[in-house]
C-alpha cells in the first residue's frame, strides 16, 4: 500500500514538472507611458503593434522584448535628469522599468581607453559632462582626446556615470 502511494505521489511531480517545464514563457509588457521625457509625442514610435517582436530566443538581451521598443531620443544630461523625475521610485528602480537595454546614441570626448591587449572598453565624457563607459566589441579603443559618436544599449547606472553594451562606434 505505501509503494502505491509513493508511486502516485511521484507520478504526480513527475506530470507537474512536465507541464511547468513546456509552459511557453509569459509574455510582459511594459505599461505605456503617456508623460515625462519618454512620451509618445516626445519619442519616435515604436514598432507597430502588427510588427514582429523579437521573442527571448532572438533578443541577444537576457530580459525577452526590451529591445522592442525604439531608440531613445534623450541625452546623457537628460537622462540623468530623468531618472531623478519620479518621486516615489528610486533613480535604479527608474533607469531598470524605463530605461535599461534601450538603445542611445551619444557624443563626447575620450577620457580613458585600456591597452589593445586587454578589455574591449573605453571611457568618454558626454558633451554635458557626463561619465559614460563604453562596452564595445573591438581590442581597445580609441586614444584619449578622440571625439567619438558612440551607439549602444544601456546596461547599468553606477553612480554619476552610465555603462553602454553592445555599442559601435559610429
Amino acid at each position: 500500500m505505501l509503494i502505491g502511494v509513493v508511486v502516485v505521489a511521484v507520478l504526480f511531480g513527475a506530470i507537474g514538472w512536465y507541464r511547468h517545464l513546456t509552459r511557453p514563457p509569459v509574455s510582459v509588457r511594459p505599461a505605456i507611458r503617456t508623460s515625462g521625457p519618454e512620451a509618445p509625442s516626445t519619442v519616435t514610435p515604436s514598432t507597430p503593434s502588427s510588427a514582429r517582436v523579437p521573442s527571448s530566443t532572438t533578443t541577444t538581451s537576457n530580459r525577452p522584448g526590451r529591445d522592442a521598443r525604439g531608440p531613445l531620443a534623450l541625452n546623457a544630461k537628460q537622462l540623468a535628469d530623468a531618472l531623478q523625475s519620479e518621486p516615489e521610485l528610486t533613480a535604479i528602480q527608474v533607469f531598470d522599468r524605463r530605461y535599461r537595454g534601450r538603445e542611445v546614441t551619444w557624443a563626447g570626448t575620450v577620457t580613458s581607453s585600456p591597452p589593445t591587449y586587454t578589455l574591449p572598453y573605453f571611457e568618454f565624457m558626454d558633451t554635458d559632462g557626463i561619465h559614460v563607459i563604453a562596452w564595445c566589441a573591438r581590442n581597445g579603443g580609441p586614444s584619449a582626446g578622440t571625439t567619438v559618436t558612440v551607439r549602444g544599449h544601456l546596461a547599468s547606472n553606477p553612480k554619476g556615470a552610465f555603462v553602454l553594451e553592445r555599442c559601435r562606434i559610429l
